[in-house]
């Protein structure tokens, strides 16, 4: 039996660090594509149109596309997707999380209470090619209220 001991592992090239295990045995992929946006402002188009997600706080692969509202997967594999929408008022909230334009996952959120704010989450595990995209379409049961400040969207690729 060998015993192989390393702490990085290069690209074939050996320019750029693919791999590092530090001493605890921990694993860090540095170029693991991710995303976190968030939606500021108080308009949405509601219906057939994806959320307007329009404040990145980081996308390590430059996969989000500004102009359609979609993470464009750059590589094939599994990703895990986590939508957050804020509704300010007491009203039904719905969202379809998507991917390439079909309906993925579907959910929903009765807030009829009164005068309270509610908060719609759709999480899930997506298969994707490195040509499929995600994006959700969101809306309410009236034109009232906002999605906003405080809804995000992350996306991480699992492997």
């Amino acid at each position: 039996m060998s015993t192989l001991y390393v702490d990085n592992i290069y690209s074939k090239t050996g320019t750029s660090q693919a791999i590092e295990i530090d001493s605890s045995g921990r694993i860090f992929t540095p170029q693991r594509p991710a995303l976190y946006i968030r939606k500021t402002g108080t308009t949405h188009t509601y219906g057939a149109s994806p959320v307007q997600w329009n404040d990145v706080v980081f996308d390590t692969a430059s996969a989000w596309n500004s102009s359609s509202y979609r993470y464009e997967c750059p590589v094939a594999g599994l990703y895990w997707v986590n939508v957050s929408i804020h509704n300010t008022t007491n009203q039904l909230t719905s969202g379809w999380l998507r991917k390439s334009g079909s309906n993925y996952l579907f959910g929903f959120n009765s807030n009829l209470a009164g005068n309270t704010e509610g908060n719609l989450v759709i999480s899930a595990i997506m298969e994707c090619t490195a040509s499929d995209y995600i994006d959700i379409i969101g809306d309410r049961s009236t034109a009232a209220g906002f999605f906003g400040t405080n809804s995000a969207m992350q996306v991480m690729f699992m492997g």
